[in-house]
Formats: C-alpha cells, sequence, structure tokens
C-alpha cells in the first residue's frame, strides 16, 4: 500500500495512498448528497418541517412576549393563526420539538387572552 512504518510501530500512509482514500470518501459523499437531493428524501423533508416548526413558535413567541405588558394583549390575536400553523406543520415533522413548542407558546398566549377577558 505505500505505507511508512515509524518508530512505535504505527502505520501512516503515503500522501498518494492518503488522496486516493479520501477522494474515493468525497464522491462516496457526494452520491449520498445527490441521492437525498434528487429522490427528495421523505425523512429530510420531515426535519425541515420540524425547523420550519420551530421558526413559527419563535416568531409567535416575539410576538407573545410582548403581548404580556398589561394593554397589549390584543397582540396575541396575531400571534395564535402563527402558533397553529406552526403546531399543524410540527404535526407533520418526523419529531415532537417544533410543535410540543408551538404548544407551550399557545399555552403562554392563551393564559394571556384569557386574563385579560381577551382583549386587553
Amino acid at each position: 500500500l505505500g505505507g511508512v512504518e515509524l518508530a512505535k510501530g504505527h502505520a501512516y500512509l503515503s500522501v498518494s495512498v492518503c488522496a486516493r482514500v479520501c477522494a474515493g470518501r468525497m464522491r462516496e459523499r457526494q452520491l449520498r448528497i445527490e441521492t437525498v437531493v434528487k429522490a427528495r428524501c421523505p425523512i429530510y423533508v420531515e426535519h425541515m418541517l420540524n425547523i420550519l416548526s420551530i421558526l413559527f413558535g419563535i416568531v409567535s413567541l416575539v410576538i407573545v412576549i410582548p403581548a404580556t405588558i398589561p394593554l397589549l394583549g390584543w397582540a396575541n390575536w396575531f400571534a395564535l393563526p402563527l402558533i397553529v400553523v406552526g403546531i399543524l406543520i410540527g404535526q407533520m415533522s418526523s419529531s415532537n420539538g417544533g410543535r410540543n413548542f408551538c404548544i407551550v407558546v399557545l399555552l403562554i398566549a392563551a393564559i394571556r387572552l384569557s386574563l385579560g377577558g381577551g382583549i386587553i
């Protein structure tokens, strides 16, 4: 293989052998990436749905947090549709993290709305 033996019995590959091994791994990795992209792997899409659900939850949380200030409770009405969309997208996802995060944000918004009578 063209390896070089060093002091403590460790064999190291020569530069040309390393280059061939690395090139083979890069081609294999490129083929895997192309396969995922071309086939539109459902698992890949399901993970992306989880990330999208988390993003909806973060945007909703940015709206819900200031809405806890008195007289700004009406802003929760703008966050509720985003939260529901986040929950629905999270339900289609492969994991539950995004959906659960949106449910927590929904609970915060619902409690705040109920404390303010739905408007204040």
